[in-house]
Formats: C-alpha cells, structure tokens, sequence
C-alpha cells in the first residue's frame, strides 16, 4: 500500500521520507522526543531510528565513523584513499605538538561534527590560532586535516556493499569553500557510469572497513583522485530531499531500501 508522502520544513522532511519508506512495507512508525526517535513496529518486532541513525549498523560502527580521526586512521590502515585527519586534544602535549607540525593551509573541525558546522580554514599560523582558540571553548578536541584544492565534492549512499545514491555538492559564488548543502551548495545527482564506478570503489571500501552497513560517504576529487573525507553512520538527505520533487523521491527510495533491509534481518 502507497502512503502518501509528507514533506515539511526541516525535520519534517525526513519525518515524511521514512513515513511514507515504513508504509511501503508495512511498518507502523511511533515518534519520540519532539519527532528525534522513531520506533519502527512490524509483526511484534520493534526497531529504532535515532537522529538518521537506522537499526542498521552497530553501535560501535557508527561512533567510529562519527570519530574523523580514527575512521581516518583505519582507513588508513586498509589502505582506502582517504583525507587523513589528525587529532588535537586540548591542553596536552600532543597537541602541542601536533599544532606545531601541521602543514599550512590546514582545515580545523570538530572530531566528531557534520554538517559542516563549525569548520573553518586556516591559511596561515596566526589563524591557525585564531581557529583554535575560537574551538577550544565549544570543544574538548578537534581534528586538522590539510586544505585540498578540490575539483569536486559528492555525497554517496551505501547499503549493504552497493551504492544507492552519489550527488554531486555545487557550490554557489566563488567565496564559499564549504561544499555543504546547508553552506549554499546545491545536489546534482550523478548518473554517468564511469563516475559512479570511480565514486563507488572508494565508498563501498569505506564502510567496509568501519564495519557499517548504511552510511553516506563524502568523496572528493583532488589531484584528479577520489579520495574520501568523511563517513556518516546518520544518512540524512533532508536537504537533498527538498531540492525538487524528483530528488525527493530518489531519496524515499534509499530510505525504501533502508527500511526493507530491516524488514528482511527478521527473516
């Protein structure tokens, strides 16, 4: 049976996604917590979505994505092209000293962030402070990772070893660095095949090696190589979503395929 998709500012948004993605197969959907928790009901079986986190991926997984530095560092180790991050945990000596190392221009984030909130470029030493010490007093720690010259920016969506969605990040103007849809950057999905395949390798590498088995992954190209920046655990295309009705469709159908794997872990 077809439910009817509700589409409503911010939040609303994905709450009607995954309304209208549980009706397709189903599942009876009780919200929680001003509409942060959904707990997903079928046949006496019971699961939860926390945030955009799916009863996908274990706990563990999805902190260890959310950790730039260690998803970095185990990419790292399976040998995935990636950006790679470096840790400052402030008021020690490692941090020091990791400060004193880092190459210039350098990107400081929050270890743990998304959606590009709180990012911010450093171009030389003194700014390197200035971010620093505007950081500190929100954080216990951030991650440095170098500035890139990136020809481009997609967001890929990976369930289960295949990829379900790339879009590629446009950014607006030629002031704003970020590539975040939520810092003026607008979706366009990616269609030709040998990009996907390039998009795809990377990605699907990614979240094997976080053990995830939903997430979204953001590929750059820089230096004519894809290389990943960052794993999400939360797959959120609210933004995506509210691009243009097509886009929102594209996205109730990751969300389909989301939902009916849990439907399918019950055997």
């Amino acid at each position: 049976m077809e439910h009817d998709v509700r589409l409503g500012k911010g939040r609303g948004t994905f709450v009607g996604l995954l309304e209208g993605a549980a009706g397709r197969h189903g599942v009876d959907v009780a919200w929680f917590c001003d509409e942060w928790v959904a707990e997903l009901g079928r046949g006496g079986r019971r699961g939860h979505v926390i945030g955009y986190a799916f009863p996908l991926n274990n706990f563990a997984a999805g902190q260890l994505a959310r950790d730039k530095v260690a998803a970095a560092r185990l990419l790292g180790r399976d040998g995935v092209p990636r950006v790679a991050h470096e840790l400052v945990r402030f008021g020690t000596e490692a941090a020091d000293a990791t400060v004193a190392r880092a190459e210039l221009p350098v990107v400081v984030k929050p270890h743990d962030g998304d959606s590009g909130r709180d990012v911010l470029r450093a171009m030389d030493r003194a700014g390197l402070e200035a971010a620093l010490g505007t950081l500190a007093a929100r954080y216990r720690a951030v991650a440095l990772s170098p500035y890139l010259d990136i020809e481009d920016e997609y967001r890929t969506v990976v369930l289960d070893g295949e990829l379900l969605l790339a879009y590629r990040k446009v950014r607006t103007g030629t002031t704003q660095w970020r590539h975040n849809l939520g810092h003026g950057a607008t979706p366009q999905v990616c269609a030709d095949p040998t990009r996907l395949a390039r998009l795809g390798e990377p990605a699907r590498r990614a979240v094997a090696a976080l053990g995830l088995r939903f997430a979204t992954v953001d590929v750059v190209v820089a230096g004519g190589q894809e290389l990943v920046l960052e794993v999400n655990g939360g797959v959120t295309l609210t933004r995506f979503a509210q691009h243009s009705p097509a886009y929102a469709e594209l996205a109730l159908d990751v969300y389909d395929r989301a939902i009916g794997a849990w439907v399918s872990d019950a055997g």
